[in-house]
């Protein structure tokens, strides 16, 4: 789950084409990176942490688009077999 708000209208129609689209593929590969970099334990035990990293990446990557996301939340990992 991303929580963010849209601080510069402008930016968001010129910094990007569609920006809710672009955000959520932003989401879930930097989701996937941070996630794929810990074990198993160390998600279920560190989620705050993991939450407080993902929000920071993407935070600095949406700046440039005027987006402001305040808050990410691991809420369910799913392990392929």
């Amino acid at each position: 789950v991303c929580f963010y708000r849209v601080l510069d209208a402008t930016k968001v129609l010129f910094e990007v084409q569609n920006y809710q689209q672009a955000l959520s593929n932003l989401v879930q590969v930097t989701m996937r990176t941070v996630v794929g970099e810990n074990d198993l334990s160390e998600i279920f035990a560190q989620r705050p942490r993991l939450n407080a990293r993902i929000t920071e990446l993407i935070d600095a990557a949406t700046g440039p688009w005027g987006i402001e996301v305040s808050q990410v939340e691991l809420k369910e990992v799913q392990i392929q077999q």
